[in-house]
């Protein structure tokens, strides 16, 4: 059959006329629809220095650690994906330093620990986010996800899942970078990634997430600490199972109703899982208005009693990760990977919440795999989950503050961050040493422990360099004092 050929062509231009405006138009909806992830924000609070030194001396009345700037707390609504790829919206705060005339300022992405109750969470300043405030206190621009289902976000939180915390961490950095940009503050480019308990989880999740997807041109990870978390979810179960008690028993329902909302192969009942009058009492205290405390004095402390025998014997004699519940954990697990930016997993080796051991096999896995720099560390020895709290953040920030370039302004007598000084080991042992940027005339060098008592008193002169003996200093917390005529450095120590 014969086709005009010309008739042909005009034919295809005309469909093309049609079609193309159409691609386009979806190229560019598919490609912007979260070009711009912020949404709304607005300043909240803003705090002097002394306020902030202030509510963390009254939190922390045994040897404090001490901020050098006010900050501006922010909150922020943004766009995220839920576990399903669904577009949804969450909230955090992002904290600011308060330093006229500097600018350039690193990144924290600081993820929270366990919240049940919907509104105890960074944007709304609970516990004025104390963990944010250290850091933002020290020069440090600070992202705090509330996560999706807490805060502003719709829904229920997906508690533990690897992916969603992840994913909302990461897109509250790009909200909080929108959100400096219309400040006129500038960031650095460098990133750190911290964050305690179930933010030690997320904290992994989101480093993991980075460099597993290709993002570190956008985040420059320099370094991560992810505190007391429980990466080898699996080894926390099967621990939890031996002890056969477990003192807060309201994260077991949380996170096994998290999963089942996700996977939705869990159960169909709650009172497949869990005896009455538990599977009655649950659904309840997890509606957003109740806090974990309350849920966990409903509950038993005794596992066996909480939950149903069956699923109990069927988890225990799984080792193949079959179950759902054990193929659930074995997903969300972040420390089977080999990490390339550098990592401190800060625990204490009396945890009664997350057991210590999963920071050890993270670090044994890791270091297996060639992992660059990789380490795991007794923040210190004996404290429990509440009290580690306090070392594993104050270590975290000594450790960030020897990699950071940070600009802060300080005047005579106050700690003075422009000077660089680097001390190591990190944590100590027998000895440190300290090097100074540059020739120093005259130094009187202090160590004190956390009651204030000197330890150890030594002066430096015409050196660039000191070596300090530490053999009768027992482990511990200490403040390493350096005083040069008008100017005075403090750090906190690790000595184990």
């Amino acid at each position: 059959m014969y086709i005009d050929r010309n008739k042909k062509i005009k034919g295809f231009i005309d469909i093309m006329k049609k079609v193309v405006p159409i691609l386009l138009i979806t190229f560019f909806v598919q490609t912007c629809v979260f070009a711009q992830v912020l949404n709304t924000g607005s300043l909240i609070k803003s705090y002097t220095k002394d306020e902030i030194n202030a509510l963390i001396a009254a939190s922390v009345p045994l040897f404090p650690p001490t901020v050098e700037n006010g900050v501006k707390a922010y909150k922020l609504n943004y766009n995220t994906l839920d576990p399903f790829g669904g577009a949804i919206v969450a909230s955090g705060a992002v904290l600011v330093p308060d330093l006229p005339g500097c600018n350039d300022f690193p990144l924290v992405s600081n993820q929270h620990g366990t919240i049940l109750k919907k509104d105890r969470v960074p944007s709304n300043l609970y516990a004025d986010n104390l963990d944010g405030l250290l850091f933002a206190g020290n020069g440090y621009v600070v992202s705090l996800p509330d996560y999706i289902g807490l805060g502003d976000s719709p829904g229920m939180h997906y508690y533990m899942h690897s992916e969603s915390e992840a994913r909302a961490s990461a897109d509250m950095m790009r909200a909080s970078r929108e959100w400096m940009d219309s400040l006129g503050v500038q960031l650095n480019g460098q990133v750190f990634l911290t964050g305690y308990s179930q933010g030690g989880h997320s904290t992994m999740a989101l480093h993991k997430y980075i460099e597993e997807e290709s993002l570190t041109s956008e985040f420059d990870i320099i370094a991560s600490a992810p505190l007391s978390g429980a990466f080898d979810l699996n080894g926390q179960i099967d621990r939890m199972l031996s002890d056969s008690t477990y003192p807060a028993p309201g994260f077991i329902p949380y996170l096994i109703e998290s999963y089942n909302q996700v996977y939705q192969n869990l159960y169909s009942n709650l009172s497949a899982y869990f005896k009455p009058p538990y599977d009655s009492l649950i659904p309840i205290y997890m509606d957003g208005t109740y806090t974990l405390n309350q849920l966990n004095q409903q509950l038993t402390d005794n596992i066996y009693n909480l939950m149903q025998d069956s699923v109990l014997q069927n988890v225990i004699n799984d080792q193949n990760f079959s179950h759902p519940l054990r193929a659930a954990l074995k997903t969300n697990e972040n420390y089977n990977w080999k990490p390339e930016a550098p990592v401190r997993m800060f625990y204490c080796d009396a945890d009664e919440l997350v057991f210590h051991e999963s920071s050890l096999t993270a670090d044994s896995v890791m270091n297996a795999l060639n992992a660059n720099d990789v380490e795991a560390i007794n923040a210190f020895s004996g404290f429990d989950h509440t009290f580690c709290f306090l070392p594993a953040n104050t270590q975290t920030l000594d450790y960030f503050d020897q990699l950071s370039t940070k600009c802060i302004l300080t005047s005579v007598n106050e700690i003075n961050q422009t000077l660089q000084v680097n001390v190591y080991p990190v944590p100590a042992s027998e000895s440190i040493t300290i090097d100074f940027d540059g020739m120093v005339t005259n130094a009187t060098i202090t160590l004190s422990d956390v009651s204030g008592q000197l330890m150890v008193r030594e002066e430096c002169s015409n050196s660039d360099r000191h070596h300090m003996e530490l053999p009768h200093v027992t482990a511990g917390v200490y403040l390493l004092r350096i005083n040069m005529s008008n100017q005075i450095v403090n750090r906190r120590i690790v000595i184990h």
